[in-house]
């Protein structure tokens, strides 16, 4: 998922620089990157607190590089005048799009697996 991720920031920022302008091209790119590394951190985190071998040092590791350091790039990036707001939003939502669409593939294969 994280490859087809990176592609489409590639290929959603040269759209938003060739289609409208470099801000709104820029701030397209922010908004992948930054859900990307968001959804990196939280698999992390969930790996760490859940997974086979459950650490809560490791845990508290990505919650804290995850939620203040994350969000406090992300206000910094937000109040940036060289980013668009707009671009950062359509970015971001494409990342939730690819999420929810890779989430619904996967739910069904499970599905059709224990028919």
């Amino acid at each position: 998922m994280f490859v087809a991720a990176a592609l489409a920031v590639a290929a959603v920022a040269v759209a938003g620089v060739s289609y409208w302008d470099a801000r709104t091209g820029l701030g397209v790119a922010a908004g992948v990157a930054w859900n990307l590394a968001s959804f990196w951190c939280l698999a992390r985190l969930l790996q760490a607190w859940l997974g086979p071998r459950p650490s809560t040092r490791r845990a508290v590791a990505w919650l804290l590089l995850k939620f203040p350091l994350l969000y406090g790039a992300a206000v910094l990036l937000l109040r940036s005048p060289s980013l668009s707001i707009l671009g950062f939003g359509v970015g971001f939502t494409l990342i939730l799009l690819l999420a929810v669409g890779w989430a619904v593939v996967h739910a069904r294969q499970m599905v059709v697996s224990r028919s």
